[in-house]
């Protein structure tokens, strides 16, 4: 048997084996998900899951916008860098994909909050919710950073890691969602969102922690310069 062919029949098991990790993963996550729909209808009722919903939207929203598509683009970035074998490049490239991160997130956060009484009246008709969208904007910086160690275990092909965050990160999404909901109510929505994102938070940098990436000095002003990259690609990406 040819090298080739062993090599190819290599990378077919490889592609395999990641597809079914992450689609055994999803199919978990559906399942959670649907359980943790129907208690969250029971606990909140009809105006509550639309409240959760509109607030989960407007959020996903605002971290999209605000983070450029850097996280589309981050991917390609770090899988290269890894590929090309150079320790240096590769804590370049994830040094600067944290920081933009860290800054796209935090940007996104204070633009939310800065304007949550318009976005109260845009989304819910009233100002109704304006203390509730200020209070739930620094998701946005919460999501930013865990989509910024999401691409880097993405980029390091850390398929089995990410097969795992999925299942833990529903499994944890719903018990908060049930005991918030559960014991509080409609009260438990702004408590609820913002554990998630803690949750989240720690849940990502667990997995991240755990990829070697060398220790490194480098100024915001290459930074800045190396994240035009990132973002040119992250915009035609969005």
């Amino acid at each position: 048997m040819s090298a080739d062919s062993t090599s190819g029949k290599g990378a077919y098991a490889q592609v395999l084996k990641a597809t079914s990790l992450i689609g055994g993963s999803e199919g978990i996550a559906i399942l959670i998900g649907i359980v943790q729909t129907k208690c969250v209808a029971i606990f909140l009722g009809p105006v509550g899951v639309g409240i959760v919903g509109t607030l989960q939207s407007l959020l996903a929203l605002a971290t999209r916008v605000s983070g450029l598509g850097i996280q589309s683009s981050g991917v390609r970035e770090i899988s290269a860098a890894v590929s090309s074998g150079d320790e240096g490049q590769v804590a370049r490239t994830t040094g600067t994909l944290r920081r933009i991160c860290w800054l796209t997130g935090a940007v996104g956060a204070i633009l939310v909050a800065i304007f949550a009484a318009p976005l109260s009246v845009a989304t819910f008709g009233s100002r109704d919710f304006t203390f509730t969208i200020f209070a739930v904007s620094w998701v946005v910086l919460m999501r930013a950073i865990q989509e910024g160690q999401r691409t880097l275990i993405q980029g390091n092909r850390r398929v089995g890691d990410l097969a795992r965050m999925k299942i833990i990160g529903a499994a944890g999404g719903a018990v908060i969602a049930i005991v918030f909901y559960g014991t509080l109510g409609l009260s438990g929505i702004v408590p609820a969102l913002l554990s998630l994102g803690v949750f989240n938070l720690i849940l990502t940098w667990w997995f991240s922690r755990r990829i070697a990436v060398a220790r490194i000095s480098m100024g915001w002003g290459e930074t800045f310069r190396r994240s035009g990259g990132l973002v040119r690609l992250g915009i035609v990406l969005m």
